[in-house]
């Protein structure tokens, strides 16, 4: 259970977005990756279903199983992997559109992409392939 929906480009460092979410989740060797904190209600100035959408394109990118129950349902990781579209279609805006970058106290900003990271900021230029362990203060996790 990873939080994908709370981000905004005005408090990047408060919450990941969806894509980080999933690189977090393949950090941390999950099964199933089941999106929470986005289906309730909305704090950021974004499309309520934004965040599930953008979860969505991310996991079918990097292979990795998803598990989008109605709130409230329940859920098991080892039975049937519960992968439902039950929110409506509204427009929302992609990464690319839209992107959300968590830095660690604005000194680095991270562009993930399939297979490592490219540094936006000073404190580690050029790419270099990202591991948890080089990033966990992005995240908020202790190395």
């Amino acid at each position: 259970m990873i939080e994908i929906g709370q981000y905004d480009q005005a408090w990047p460092d408060w919450h990941i977005g969806p894509e980080q979410a999933v690189r977090a989740h393949q950090w941390l060797r999950g099964k199933a990756f089941l999106p929470i904190h986005w289906a309730t209600f909305s704090l950021a100035y974004r499309g309520w279903t934004e965040p599930i959408e953008r979860a969505v394109v991310a996991a079918e990118r990097e292979h990795v199983m998803l598990a989008t129950p109605k709130p409230g349902a329940r859920f098991e990781p080892d039975v049937a992997l519960l992968k439902v579209h039950w929110w409506p279609s509204l427009p929302w805006k992609s990464a690319e559109v839209r992107p959300i970058f968590s830095s660690q106290s604005g000194q680095r900003r991270l562009l993930f992409r399939r297979g490592g990271c490219q540094s936006l900021g000073a404190a580690r230029p050029g790419r270099f392939h990202a591991k948890p362990q080089d990033l966990g203060d992005s995240l908020g996790m202790q190395r």
